[in-house]
């Protein structure tokens, strides 16, 4: 063999070494990308599962019902305290049930006494709007989570283009 011949077989066996370490680096983006879009969509099912409240209980529809009724017999305003001692709840059990209201009953702080808060019923008008502003912020925090997955995938686009 001659020296021309042995020069090319290292060149040949270099460029076979590179392919390999080529397609190793492809391999790697792909699983890197593959993971990445696994942990964005993980992440978008835990921030769905953190927004949404709970599905009230049966019996918390029926509580809700309660004091919806025990409200507008009262012109719509109450102390939540007194609503709570009326209805027989404790402080969690009563928590629980203004958060599973879904917006319809609106607490605000007493103006003689800001440590008691006070219940006042949303009109049906009321009501509606803050079901569509909230329909609205999801809608956007859907398209920013989809806009930011968009962004990470051209950025890592644009890194694996660097070994290609």
């Amino acid at each position: 063999m001659s020296a021309d011949e042995l020069k090319a077989e290292e060149l040949r066996a270099e460029i076979a070494a590179l392919r390999t370490e080529l397609e190793n680096l492809r391999r790697q983006r792909d699983e890197e990308l593959t993971r990445v879009f696994k942990e964005i969509a993980l992440d978008r099912q835990r921030l769905t599962r953190l927004e949404t409240p709970p599905d009230p209980t049966p019996s918390q529809k029926d509580r809700g019902e309660i004091l919806r009724a025990l409200l507008a017999a009262n012109s719509g305003k109450m102390p939540a305290k007194e609503a709570r001692q009326k209805m027989r709840l404790s402080e969690s059990q009563f928590s629980q049930l203004l958060a599973s209201m879904d917006g319809g009953i609106e607490q605000k702080p007493y103006h003689l006494d800001r440590r008691q808060k006070i219940l006042i019923l949303k009109s049906e008008w009321e009501f509606s709007l803050y079901k569509r502003l909230i329909d609205f912020r999801d809608r956007i925090v859907f398209a920013l989570i989809s806009k930011i997955q968009r962004d990470i995938a051209a950025k890592l686009g644009s890194i694996s283009s660097r070994y290609r």
